[in-house]
C-alpha cells in the first residue's frame, strides 16, 4: 500500500488551514505570528486516517504570494493536491500560480475543494464549477472532482474523505529500493536531543543508526532516531513525512534545501541542462542571460539562463536550456525544477533536469541537442549510448553511468547486460565503453602511430608512454591500459615490449642502413655483458639512426650503455635467480655472475631500481615483489 502525502494549494484566506483542521483535528498554524495574522507563513503538517485504514500525511502550504518559496518547499513528494477555492471569490492569482507550479512539478491527481460553500447558493456554485473547468482547461484539474465543503458545519467533509480514499488507490507506490533521499524543509533543535530535520522521504528507506551524507556540503551524519506522524519508528519508507534526529552535525550546519542521502547518490554541479516550459501567461520570452530563481527540491538558487538550440523560449513554448547556478546544487537526472523571475517574483515556468552535471558547451551543438532529446524521451539504451559517446572519459563504471541517466540501478544493470550481448557496449574489467566510441579510439591509436612512423621511419615502434601522452582521449591509469590491451588483442595495435606500432608498419632499410644494422647487431652480440660505449658503438648519426630502429632487439639502460635484448634478458634472469635463492644480491655478486666490470653491473642494477623491481637495503638489493616481464 502506497504512502500518501496530500498537499493543499490555493489563494490566501481561502480556508486551507481551516479545512485541514476539520479533516484532522490538528491546527497547522502553530507560530504566534501565524495565529495573530490569521494566515500560514511556514509549512504546516498534519495527518489523518482514511476509511480504508490508510494513514495520510497532509501539508498546509502558505497561500500568500510572498511565501511562494515556502509553498514550493512543501510541494516536494506530494502525491495528491486539494486545490482549495473560496466559493465567494473563485479562482484568484495564487490559485493559478499554485496550480501552475504543481502541474510543472508533474502532479496529476487533484481534488478541487470549494470552501465556505454554505455562504453561496447552489446556482452560483454551479456557475463557479464551470468557470473552474474553463480556467484550467487542458490541465489535469479540468477533469478533477469538485467537492463543495463548509469546514465549520462539516458539510461535504465525508464526501471529500471518500474521494481522497478513492483517489489514493491510483497513487503509484514510491520507489523503496532506490537509495534514500530526503529534501530538508525544516531544521531545528530539540532540548536534550540536538539537531532535527524534517522532509518527505522521496525514495528508498531510512533506519535508525543509518549513516547518511548531507548534500551539498557532503557532511557525514548518523540517524539517532526517526519519527513518522509524531510516533517513534525504527524505519521510514518513501512517501512518508519524516522527522530525523541527527548526530554528527550542528543545527547551524543544516539549512532548508539540503539533501540527505547515501554517499555518491547525487551529482554536485553548478551547471545543469534541462527541458523548460515557459508559462503562457508569462509576459515575455525566456532569453539569454536572464537571471532567475531556480527551485530544486526545497532549495532556492539564483541562476542564469542559456537557451539551447534557439535564441529564446516564447511564452507557451518549451525548449532546452542550460542553467548556470550561482551556488552548487545536488541533483539527479529527472528531477523537477521551477523557475521564477528575479523581479517581480512570479513563476515563469519549469520542467525537468536532463543532465545534472554538465559543462559549458555550444548553444547550437547538434550532438548536445540530440543527446538531450534522447534523455527527454528516456529511451534508456539510447541515453546510455549517448552518455558513453559524449562523456570526456571514454570508459565509465556502472555507477558513473547510473549517476548520469534517469533510471534506477536494476534497470541500468539489466540494460547494460543487454547492450553488451548486442555489441552496443563492451565491458572492460569494471568499465564500459560504447561500440561507436571504441571505433573512434581505434582510429585515434592508428592516427598517432602512423604520424610517428612517418616522422621516424627507422624506429621499430613508438614508446608506449609517448603514445599515451599523445592520445587525445583523456583516459588515464587503468582505463587507458584496458583500452590499449583491448586494441592490441584485436590486432589494431602491435605491442612489442615497451613499444607499440601499426600492424602494417615495417622498417625499410637502404643497402647502407642494412650494412650498419648487421654491424651493430654483431658488435652488440660480441660485447655480451660488456658492450661498447655508445660513442664507440655509433661513431656517427647514421649509426645512431639505425640503432633507434633496433629498439625491439636492444635495451638501453642509461645514456651510454646499450645491451642486446638477449644479453639484457639473460642478465635479468641471473639477477632474479640469485636474489630469490639468497634473499638479496650485492653489486659484487652481480658483477661476478656476469663476468663483467662494475660499470655495467651498476648500470643494470640502477635500471632495475628505476623499474621498481629491486630496491637497495644497505649494500645489497632485494626484490620488491613487482612482476618482472620476461619471455
Amino acid at each position: 500500500m502506497a504512502n500518501i502525502i496530500i498537499g493543499t494549494a490555493g489563494h490566501i484566506d481561502h480556508g486551507k488551514s481551516t479545512l485541514i483542521k476539520a479533516l484532522t483535528g490538528i491546527s497547522t498554524d502553530t507560530t504566534e505570528e501565524e495565529v495573530e495574522r490569521g494566515m500560514s507563513i511556514n509549512l504546516g503538517f498534519a495527518y489523518f486516517d482514511l476509511p480504508s485504514g490508510r494513514r495520510v500525511g497532509i501539508i498546509d502550504v502558505p497561500g500568500h504570494e510572498r511565501f511562494i518559496k515556502n509553498m514550493l518547499a512543501g510541494a516536494q513528494g506530494i502525491n495528491m493536491i486539494l486545490l482549495v477555492i473560496d466559493a465567494n471569490e473563485g479562482v484568484m492569482p495564487q490559485t493559478k500560480e499554485h496550480a501552475n507550479i504543481l502541474t510543472l512539478l508533474g502532479v496529476e491527481d487533484y481534488l478541487v475543494v470549494l470552501t465556505k460553500a454554505d455562504l453561496v447558493d447552489d446556482e452560483l456554485l454551479d456557475l463557479l464549477e464551470e468557470d473552474i473547468r474553463d480556467e484550467f482547461r487542458g490541465t489535469p484539474i479540468e477533469k478533477a472532482s469538485i467537492i463543495r465543503v463548509d469546514s465549520l458545519s462539516g458539510r461535504g467533509l465525508p464526501e471529500l474523505i471518500n474521494n481522497i480514499d478513492r483517489l489514493a488507490d491510483r497513487v503509484k507506490p514510491m520507489n523503496l529500493t532506490a537509495e534514500p533521499r530526503l529534501n530538508v524543509d525544516r531544521v531545528f533543535t530539540v532540548k536534550g536531543f540536538g539537531t532535527v530535520v524534517t522532509g518527505t522521504l522521496l525514495e528508498g528507506t531510512l533506519q535508525k543508526d543509518q549513516d547518511l551524507i548531507l548534500y551539498p556540503q557532503k557532511l557525514p551524519v548518523k540517524i539517532r532516531s526517526i519519527q513518522v506522524h509524531e510516533k517513534p519508528v525504527d524505519r521510514a519508507y518513501a512517501g512518508q513525512r519524516t522527522a530525523l534526529n541527527l548526530s554528527g552535525v550542528k543545527v547551524t550546519d543544516v539549512r532548508r534545501g539540503d539533501v540527505l542521502t547515501s554517499l555518491d547518490n547525487l551529482m554536485l554541479s553548478y551547471i545543469v541542462d534541462a527541458r523548460i516550459e515557459v508559462l503562457a501567461d508569462y509576459g515575455k520570452p525566456l532569453s539569454l542571460w536572464d537571471r532567475v530563481r531556480a527551485y530544486l527540491g526545497t532549495r532556492e538558487v539564483m541562476a542564469r539562463v542559456v537557451p539551447l538550440g534557439q535564441e529564446s523560449i516564447a511564452p507557451g513554448s518549451e525548449g532546452f536550456v542550460q542553467l548556470r547556478m550561482e551556488e552548487e546544487i545536488a541533483a539527479k537526472p529527472g528531477d523537477r525544477i521551477i523557475l521564477r523571475a528575479y523581479s517581480p517574483m512570479i513563476t515563469l515556468g519549469g520542467g525537468q533536469i536532463l543532465d545534472p552535471s554538465t559543462g559549458k558547451h555550444g548553444r547550437f551543438d547538434e550532438r548536445i541537442l540530440k543527446g538531450l532529446e534522447l534523455r527527454e524521451k528516456n529511451e534508456l539504451d539510447a541515453v546510455i549510448a549517448d552518455f558513453l559517446m559524449q562523456n570526456p572519459q571514454p570508459l565509465a563504471t556502472e555507477k558513473e553511468i547510473l549517476d548520469r541517466v534517469p533510471a534506477e540501478a536494476p534497470a541500468v544493470a539489466e540494460k547494460l547486460q543487454l547492450m553488451s550481448r548486442e555489441g552496443a557496449v563492451l565491458k572492460l574489467a569494471d568499465y564500459y565503453v560504447g561500440a561507436e566510441r571504441l571505433t573512434q579510439i581505434r582510429a585515434e591509436f592508428l592516427r598517432v602511430l602512423r604520424d610517428f612512423h612517418k616522422k621516424y621511419p627507422l624506429r621499430a615502434g613508438m614508446p608506449r608512454e609517448e603514445l599515451k601522452s599523445r592520445m587525445k582521449y583523456t583516459a588515464k591509469g587503468k582505463p587507458y591500459d584496458l583500452l590499449l590491451e583491448r586494441v592490441a588483442q584485436e590486432g589494431t595495435v602491435i605491442l612489442q615490449g615497451s613499444l607499440a606500432k601499426d600492424p602494417e608498419f615495417q622498417v625499410v632499410y637502404t643497402k647502407e642502413q642494412e650494412r650498419i644494422r648487421e654491424d651493430l647487431l654483431a658488435r652488440l652480440d660480441e660485447g655480451g655483458f660488456s658492450p661498447l660505449p655508445l660513442k664507440e658503438l655509433c661513431p656517427d648519426k647514421k649509426y645512431l639512426d639505425v640503432l633507434d630502429s633496433l629498439e625491439d632487439v636492444t635495451k638501453r639502460v642509461d645514456a651510454d650503455i646499450v645491451f642486446s635484448k638477449d644479453h639484457y634478458e639473460e642478465a635479468t634472469r641471473r639477477m632474479l635467480l640469485h636474489a630469490k635463492e639468497h634473499g638479496s644480491i650485492t653489486l659484487a655478486q652481480f658483477r661476478d655472475l656476469l663476468d663483467t666490470s662494475r660499470k655495467y653491473a651498476v648500470a643494470l642494477l640502477d635500471y632495475y631500481d628505476k623499474l621498481g623491481w629491486t630496491r637497495r637495503e644497505g649494500e645489497a638489493r632485494v626484490l620488491t615483489g613487482k612482476e618482472v616481464p620476461l619471455p
